[in-house]
């Protein structure tokens, strides 16, 4: 199927924008970047990498970001810099930023071979997180109001993005994950080409389906 010229492929779970682009990075030199709104379930596809050993930076915490990008995500200068120093230290990197979703268009020239992540979960969903975790948005109407347009924000934004990029984007919808933790993993594992044994991928499915899932990392 094809919209505006760019080939789209419906898998489990998640849609591929230009998937024939992306079969050609995972075999060569690649930058695998995930974002999506906070509290929209950008630590789940966080967890999946770091499972499989996949780099993700400098990783202090359970929520995976990587601490030097979250800092430097606004200055381009110092960003140039860590991705040519992980660009040496690894042929495969990747991070899991959600704010990074507002940089796609310069992260798309400026990565190397860029290969975008990005979750969605339903904004509702979105707001009951922010409005349980984070104090500031209280919990009346106002601040659900305010919570669900924080998570309209960063979607109506990926959506004019993703007309322009040029790179391969994996579209997460991030409630099928529930719904079908072994087939989601399995094919989320395969259109990476990432390698790993099914009883590992039998496991992160148990995990990601379990509160408290964020405390294994590395296993």
């Amino acid at each position: 199927m094809t919209q505006n010229n760019i080939a789209i492929e419906n898998r489990t779970g998640f849609v591929v924008f230009r998937p024939s682009l992306l079969q050609q990075r995972i075999t060569a030199k690649h930058t695998v970047a995930v974002a999506g709104s906070s509290r929209g379930g950008t630590s789940t596809l966080a967890y999946l990498l770091a499972r499989s050993d996949f780099p993700l930076g400098n990783v202090g915490d359970l929520n995976y970001e990587d601490k030097d990008i979250v800092k430097a995500i606004n200055n381009k200068q110092v960003l140039r810099k860590l991705f040519i120093e992980r660009n040496r230290d690894h042929d495969v990197w990747g991070f899991k930023v959600p704010e990074a979703g507002f940089h796609f268009d310069w992260l798309d020239i400026e990565l190397r071979n860029p290969v975008f992540v990005y979750v969605m979960r339903n904004p509702a969903s979105v707001a009951r997180s922010i409005i349980a975790r984070d104090p500031i948005y209280g919990t009346n109407i106002r601040g659900f109001a305010d919570s669900l347009n924080h998570a309209f924000r960063y979607y109506a934004h990926f959506a004019e993005t993703l007309k322009r990029l040029q790179s391969p984007v994996i579209l997460v919808e991030y409630e099928t994950i529930a719904r079908s933790p072994v087939e989601f993993c399995k094919d989320f594992y395969a259109c990476l080409g990432i390698n790993i044994a099914e009883s590992e991928v039998l496991d992160i499915a148990k995990q990601i389906s379990e509160p408290g899932y964020k405390n294994i990392i590395n296993k």
